[in-house]
């Protein structure tokens, strides 16, 4: 990826899902885990483009986690709309559409490519897959799938944030996809 102007390093990581109950919130847990060991993490935090305000995470979420050593009790949901990304800023979605309907939902930030890309990005191989599978209302067997993705895309982006030198990263070196 060419070098962008302007942008800086990452300091803020949202992970957006439709309702921030379930793989957006995993997401957010496993990444503060995974982060917990970079000199210089970003925030993290979840939200989702059609998500009530307040609800818990999902049992199902709940015990996926709890069986990879990390709590979603404290967990509750919020709209994007209460996020306000600044510069530096790197949301990342679960779907394609997630990522139309982000731009609608913050028409006030400005959008700039890297910034804004699906989650499947920073797996391993890099590209694979295009979407999140969304576990909702599924048994528990698909949330431990869906549990084991997200964390192997939350450990190559620290894997990635660990290698720069100058804090969590600059978007020129992200992978392409």
């Amino acid at each position: 990826m060419e070098p962008i102007e302007g942008i800086g390093e990452v300091r803020q990581v949202v992970f957006v899902c439709s309702g921030n109950t379930c793989r957006s919130p995993m997401a957010e847990a496993l990444a503060r885990r995974a982060f917990a060991a970079l000199p210089c993490p970003p925030t993290v935090s979840s939200a989702g483009v059609a998500a009530a305000d307040g609800l818990g995470a999902a049992d199902c979420a709940i015990e996926a986690l709890r069986r990879m050593g990390v709590s979603l009790h404290r967990h509750r949901s919020r709209p994007l709309e209460r996020i306000q990304p600044t510069i530096g800023t790197l949301v990342l979605t679960m779907e394609p559409w997630q990522a139309h309907r982000a731009r609608a939902l913050l028409p006030s930030y400005v959008w700039i490519e890297p910034l804004l890309s699906l989650l499947t990005r920073w797996r391993t191989p890099v590209g694979s897959g295009d979407a999140v599978e969304d576990p909702a209302g599924q048994p528990l067997e698909v949330y431990l799938r869906v549990a084991s993705l997200l964390n192997e895309a939350v450990a190559t982006l620290a894997t990635h944030f660990a290698d720069r030198p100058t804090g969590p990263s600059r978007l020129e070196d992200a992978p392409e996809g």
